[in-house]
């Protein structure tokens, strides 16, 4: 570590969505530690940036959206990558450490630390990167291994030589308000929290099962809330499928704050595998995850979570061939999705609180 101990302005990137970041973010508070009186800042994409508030280990934050990762814009622009080149170079970082997963290609984010002129790069590459890196970690995964996101990220800060430091420091801040104050509901003291809303086709849980799990949780007397980022013809479907069952509905209804506040406080959530799944286990909030046979970099991080994986049509899956071997390689024991069984296993979650 003696060449990182002069480094006063670190730069952490990771160009993906806010379910990843916040899988990232133990590390952060490893290089937080590890660094106490350096200037952290993360750069992160526009549809990961409204985590950036809450999380408690970076002092500032750049947004872009690089053109070699998934991003909001219709249209790229080649200048823009040029001037935020220049950007970078403004800020003189000392060092940089990219943080990816292992079915990207980390050459690119490289290249641009390279062009920024940061003198120390460090990253995993499967490829040798000669000059593009100066700490380069070859990367095992998956060809030896598949870790999970937050041991990856975890052991890349290992191999670089930081030593791991023990705290009681949370990953995410609390948001500003309090339960009582979302939406000025009356909400209850106890509840369940139910996540079904997706961000791809191949994690949507059929209508059917989805009404037959609401009916199974009904079963236990503890309210439910129904949430979701957006309100879609699916949710109106399940709506009519649910008729007079007393759930409340607050899909397409929450602000990041509300649906901060409302993870942490539930009792329990039984969720699709997309952001809520990393807010509830950053707060520690029991949750099982209904987890699509896709990744299993993504699966809930936390002591108090289950997962149970069920599994979906070769034609939903990944066409990247990095996901393709592990899916091969490393296939999880999977089975076509069953409400009842989901069920039992939530009880078992509950059972162990």
């Amino acid at each position: 570590m003696s060449d990182w101990s002069n480094c006063k302005n670190i730069l952490l990137v990771r160009l993906d969505n806010m379910g990843d970041v916040i899988m990232s973010n133990p590390s952060f508070m490893q290089i937080r530690l590890n660094f106490p009186k350096s200037k952290i800042t993360l750069l992160t994409s526009s549809v990961a940036s409204p985590i950036i508030p809450y999380l408690s280990t970076i002092d500032d934050a750049i947004i872009f959206d690089c053109p070699w990762m998934k991003n909001q814009s219709s249209e790229d622009d080649p200048k823009e990558l040029d001037e935020f080149i220049q950007t970078l170079k403004q800020k003189k970082f000392d060092a940089c450490i990219i943080f990816n997963v292992y079915s990207q290609n980390i050459l690119p984010a490289a290249l641009l630390c390279y062009m920024a002129n940061i003198a120390i790069r460090a990253a995993y590459c499967r490829e040798n990167p000669y000059h593009l890196l100066t700490h380069w970690i070859p990367d095992p995964e998956p060809l030896q291994v598949v870790h999970h996101q937050v041991t990856r990220d975890l052991l890349l800060l290992k191999y670089l030589g930081f030593p791991y430091r023990k705290h009681n420091h949370t990953y995410l801040y609390n948001p500003p308000q309090t339960l009582d104050k979302v939406y000025s509901l009356q909400l209850p003291k106890e509840y369940l929290l139910i996540n079904l809303d997706v961000s791809e086709e191949k994690r949507q849980i059929p209508l059917e099962i989805a009404k037959e799990i609401i009916d199974y949780l009904q079963e236990l007397a503890i309210p439910l809330i129904l949430i979701g980022k957006n309100y879609t013809k699916y949710f109106e479907e399940l709506k009519i499928k649910l008729g007079n069952l007393p759930v409340l509905d607050l899909v397409g209804r929450t602000t990041l704050d509300e649906l901060l506040i409302l993870t942490k406080h539930a009792k329990a959530i039984v969720s699709v595998n997309t952001g809520v799944v990393h807010i509830a286990c950053a707060y520690k909030t029991p949750i099982l995850v209904l987890y699509a046979d896709t990744n299993p970099q993504h699966t809930p991080w936390s002591e108090n979570s289950l997962c149970y994986t069920y599994s979906i049509e070769d034609n939903q899956r990944s066409k990247n061939e990095i996901i393709k071997y592990v899916h091969e390689q490393y296939r999880p024991a999977a089975e076509s999705i069953n409400a009842q069984n989901i069920y039992k296993m939530f009880k078992k979650l509950l059972a162990s609180l």
